[in-house]
């Protein structure tokens, strides 16, 4: 059964991404797992020897009770737990940690907002996380909206035409699987001095997204989609877009492989389409 694993820092504005994770574990028919961290040397009040260890049943408990209201407030249906932090262990190799121990599909968390999202990714949790999760991320950005109350689940997948791209496919099968989940295959085309005329790079288009729905699992309905970015519009905003109009709930893209991390959520159409998107960005690690 596929599991989607949601951290919380006990936070409102952490909370936020479970609505969007509640309607795709519905949507995928996936187990739902809450969970939040505690670590023990910044969270409990009291960090004096032996009274801050007797501390720590108690704050969990609490937290416990907490999770458990926020899912039922919620309308989910799911498991809440919270984690210890281990001795040397930091937050996002705890969160990996749970997430293997919970067999998790996907995790699902909020990337604390617009104003401090650069720092965010760049030195947080999320960009913990995102380089060493093998699996696929969930993020919502500060634009991100309540997701729809009804209606069926959709993802819009882009690529940009690399063999690293195409990564993304393999990374969210998982929830593709089942067959539920319409997708639209999306590939936005920069214009550049040089390139053929619109109809070849309309048709060059057209091979590519059919060599990403070659990926997809058998059952899985999809369209394809080639748009055209301007010079006013950069690809960023063209993904938004094209995911706007056909009512998606996500965004997957694939970031370009490990070795290009940091490069990517520094300064790339990852970053701007987070920053931009009112839904969820399913970031994946891209193959090579």
């Amino acid at each position: 059964m596929v599991s989607i694993l949601v951290t919380t820092d006990g936070s409102q504005l952490s909370r936020s991404v479970l609505p969007h994770a509640v309607r795709l574990a519905v949507a995928c028919d996936a187990r739902l797992v809450l969970a939040r961290v505690l670590d023990p040397a910044a969270d409990l009040p009291n960090n004096h020897g032996n009274a801050r260890q007797a501390t720590v049943p108690d704050i969990a408990r609490a937290w416990q009770a907490e999770l458990d209201a926020v899912l039922q407030a919620a309308g989910a249906s799911g498991t809440a737990l919270v984690a210890l932090r281990e001795h040397e262990e930091s937050t996002h190799e705890a969160i990996i940690r749970i997430a293997a121990e919970q067999d998790a599909s996907l995790i699902a968390m909020h990337s604390r907002g617009s104003g401090a999202l650069r720092h965010a990714l760049l030195g947080s949790v999320a960009m913990g996380v995102l380089g060493h999760w093998p699996g696929p991320l969930l993020l919502t950005g500060g634009h991100a909206r309540p997701p729809a109350a009804s209606g069926p689940y959709s993802i819009v997948i882009t690529s940009d035409g690399s063999p690293a791209s195409l990564g993304v496919v393999p990374a969210i099968e998982p929830i593709l699987a089942p067959g539920r989940i319409p997708v639209t295959l999306v590939r936005v085309c920069e214009p550049r001095s040089g390139r053929p005329g619109p109809e070849e790079e309309h048709a060059a288009c057209l091979r590519q997204l059919e060599s990403l729905r070659a990926l997809l699992p058998a059952g899985v309905p999809a369209e394809c989609r080639c748009c055209a970015a301007a010079y006013e519009q950069p690809v960023a905003g063209a993904i938004v877009e094209a995911a706007g109009e056909v009512s998606a709930d996500s965004i997957a893209m694939s970031t370009q492989g490990h070795g290009a991390l940091r490069h990517l959520l520094a300064g790339s159409v990852a970053l701007d389409v987070l920053q931009r998107s009112p839904v969820p960005v399913v970031l994946a690690r891209g193959r090579g």
